[in-house]
Parts: C-alpha cells; structure tokens; sequence
C-alpha cells in the first residue's frame, strides 16, 4: 500500500505543483487588482469569471470526465484516437454555436450578469475566452488520462505565468484596465490551445466513432447536472453578493476568497491524480483500503494548510491584498474548510467511478446547490458576504454526508475514523487558541502563532494518530535523505 501512496503522491504533487505555480497568479494579481481596478471592476471580474465557468459545463457535455474514465483504458492506438476525435470534434461544435449566441445577445447577458450598462465587450471576450478553454480541454485531460502529469503540469505552469506576465503589462503599463485582464486571459488561452497541438495532431481524425461517443456520453451527460450544481456551489455566491449587497462588496469577496482558495487548489491537485489512479489501481487490487489511508492523509495535510493559512490571515490580507480589505478576512477560514470539505468529497468519489455508479450523483450535487442557492437567500441581506461563505461550506458538508451514507451500499469502506477525529479534534485545538490569544502582527506575535502551527502535529503525535509502520518509515526516508 506504503508503494502505491508514494506514486498518488507524486502524481498529486506532479499536478499540484503545475497548478500551484500557475494558480498562484491568482494570489499574485491579487495586489494588482486590488490597487489598480476599483472594488466595483473586481465585482464584475468575479461574476464573468462565474459566468464563463457555468457555460463551460454545456460546452463540454460529461466528455471531459469520460475521457477521464475511457482514454487511457486501451493500448490500441486507433481506439484512442476514435475516442479522442469524438470527444474533440463534438465539445468543440457546442463551444463553437455557444460562443456565437454569447456574442449575438452579449448586452441581454451582460445586463443580467452585472445590473450594469457598458460590458458588452466583457461578455464577448468572457465567450471568446470559453471557446479557446473548451478547445484545450481535451488534450489537456487525455494527457492527465495517460498519467502524463509532467507535461499536463508544464502546460498550466506556462499558461498562467503567461497570463501574469500579460495582467502586468497590459494594466500597469499599457492602461487597459479591467478589459486588460479579460484580453491577458484570451492570449494565454490561446497560447495553451497551441501547447496542445502535439496530442492533437497524435490522436485527432476527421471521424466520429458512434460507439466510442454512445459510451461516453452515458458516462458523461450524468455529469452536467452535476457539474452544473457543483458550480453553483462553488461560484454562484458572487451573483449573490453582487445581486444582494451591490458590486463592490462582491469585489471585496472575490478578492478575499482567493484567499481560501489555497485549499481549493490542493482538492484539485489531488483530485487530478486520484480518481484516475484509482481506477487503474481497481482493475488489479481492491482498492477500497487505499481510500481509507489516503483520506486520513489527506484530512491530516488539509487540516495543517488551513491553519496555516488561518494563522497568517492579516498578514496574507494586509501584504497580498491591502488593510482595506481586512473587513472581509473572516471569509478565509469558512471557505478553507468549505473546500476541505470538498476534498473529503472527491475522496469519496472512489466508488462512483471503480462501480461507473454516476447517475445518483446529479442528486447529492444538487441538494447541495439547494443549500447553497437557499442559504444565500437567507443569509447574504443580513449577514453580507459572510452568508456566501457559510452557504459554501453547508453545500459541501451535506454532498459529503450524502455521498458517503449512498456509497456504502454498494463500496463500503473501513475508513479509520478514530485517526480522523483525533486530526479534527487537533485543528479545532489549535483554532481555538489562536482565536481567543488574540496575538498581534508584531515579531512576537509571529512567533507566537508559529509555535501554535507546529503544536497541531505535536497535538496529533501526544494524541497517537501516528502508526509505529507510519513513524519507521518517516524515520527511513528522512535517513537517505540526509544520507545517514
């Protein structure tokens, strides 16, 4: 087993790093467009971005996912080829009359979006960025079918250093403003379409396979429901707190959720690596005890990046962001364990995809986006921006109760939930103290939450989480390592 996590780990760090590197343009605009766009033009930001991650679920009709599932299963080459040209040709038609009734009705759109007269040339670029992203999606995810993390990794890692590159020019130097986000967005979308063109021009065929099409949509329309509910989820709450509190408090929320996004992009390393490993692992071995050790890992790695990121909040707000926006920093830690709670939930997902047990999932993703669309009704007129927070984290507490009381019935697993509460129970620890410390930004109160981040493995080490196995082979790595 020790084997196998080693190999998901590397993978995971593979598409964590790729993503890491280039999702940290998130974090590193983030001063850029907190000092250059007004709170209003961020607002906006935030609802196209959403808008663009919504159409982008009816662009790719579940054949994303399949190919997840499909592409890297044979060794004929001309099988993979009849999958791929399906999947490229059909996703890039429905991008394709999607773009162009984006373009036709892009003030109706744009009025809807924002409540505001003067974005239609927003929209239109919003359409065009959707258009290139759907076309590299295929490529980009047989290579993740193939495990080809490397070149997957490389390809993001360009993408959106690229798109930092062209944030910086195009509105520091250039002047372009807002509408030089949306265009640095275009030009590195199109740069990664280029990237892609090797697997294109390996696996492409002007011909579509009927069987190898029938099988991945049953596979992948079960999806768009789905996937649609989870993005509502996910960013559905900036139209929200646009819709309810006005633009620019929904700018001061765009700029500090990405703040707590941290933990989002450690769900989609690991998700990028794990279901399609697992599924390889399935056709050779049971995987179900596997499940079990790496969610206790990853409960135990997520818990220790959202206190990390908890611990540091106003100097993370202060220095990335400004002191302006310390008024929404208590955003963070709810939406840190919202996406933690997300991961738990891609966790879970092992059964759904060794079993192909997909069609029940519209149903726990969309009691999911009820909670979410309810709670930020309730909430957002007399709680603001928190409100959208909580409503995320309820959403995904409840797709991960459902999911996992649904999947025992046909993938049971012996998940070690004494290791898992003692983890929970050790960063609530931790939370706890340093909220009622009340330290400071001052060097000693640096080192005060310092030593409150190395007390949760200290807390999980005095509470015995660790198994001896577990600390031997920590203790044999770290040997050759230092080469003793």
């Amino acid at each position: 087993m020790f084997d196998h996590l080693k190999r998901l780990a590397r993978h995971t760090a593979v598409y964590g790093i790729g993503d890491l590197l280039g999702r940290a343009v998130n974090f590193l605009l983030v001063p850029l467009y907190a000092r250059r766009l007004l709170d209003v033009e961020n607002g906006v930001m935030g609802v196209a971005f959403s808008f663009i991650a919504f159409a982008g679920i009816f662009c790719s009709l579940g054949l994303n996912q399949a190919l997840l599932r499909y592409f890297g299963r044979s060794e004929d080459e001309e099988e993979l080829r009849r999958t791929f040209s399906s999947a490229l040709i059909v996703t890039g038609a429905a991008s394709l009359v999607l773009f162009a009734g984006v373009w036709a009705w892009a003030d109706q759109i744009a009025w809807f979006l924002f409540g505001l007269e003067g974005y239609r040339r927003l929209v239109q670029m919003s359409a065009a960025i959707l258009f290139l992203d759907t076309l590299s999606g295929v490529p980009l995810n047989a290579l993740r079918a193939l495990e080809r993390s490397g070149t997957y990794a490389g390809i993001k890692f360009a993408q959106f250093t690229l798109t930092l590159a062209l944030n910086i020019v195009l509105i520091v130097y250039v002047g372009r403003g807002l509408g030089g986000a949306f265009e640095s967005n275009i030009l590195s979308s199109a740069f990664a379409l280029v990237c892609c063109i090797p697997v294109i021009l390996r696996y492409l065929r002007p011909s579509l396979s009927s069987e190898s099409l029938k099988r991945m949509l049953a596979f992948g329309l079960p999806y768009i429901p789905t996937v649609l509910a989870g993005m509502v989820t996910e960013v559905s709450d900036r139209w929200f707190v646009r819709r309810f509190s006005g633009a620019a408090e929904a700018g001061v929320y765009t700029i500090v959720y990405k703040f707590g996004m941290v933990m989002s992009l450690a769900a989609s390393a690991f998700r990028s690596a794990w279901l399609p490993f697992l599924v390889n692992l399935s056709r050779k071995e049971d995987g179900r005890p596997l499940c079990a050790r790496t969610m206790t890992y990853f409960l135990m790695a997520g818990v220790a990046l959202c206190l990390a990121v908890t611990l540091f909040l106003d100097e993370i707000v202060i220095y990335l962001a400004s002191p302006a926006y310390l008024r929404g920093k208590w955003v963070v830690p709810v939406v840190l364990a919202a996406y933690l709670f997300s991961g738990v939930y891609i966790n879970l997902m092992a059964g759904v995809y060794v079993k192909e047990r997909t069609r029940i999932l519209p149903v726990i993703v969309g009691a999911g986006a009820v909670v979410n669309i309810a709670l930020n009704i309730v909430l957002i007129p007399f709680i603001g921006m928190m409100g959208a927070a909580w409503s995320t984290l309820a959403a995904y507490v409840v797709m991960a109760g459902l999911l996992y009381v649904w999947e025992r019935g046909f993938y049971p697993v012996s998940y070690e939930w004494g290791r898992l509460t003692r983890i929970l129970f050790a960063g609530a620890t931790v939370t706890a103290l340093a909220h009622w410390s009340g330290l400071g930004t001052t060097p000693l109160g640096v080192a005060g939450r310092v030593a409150m981040l190395a007390a949760y493995p200290a807390i999980l080490w005095g509470l015995g989480t660790f198994e001896r196995g577990e600390i031997d082979r920590l203790r044999g790595m770290l040997r050759r390592r230092t080469g003793a």
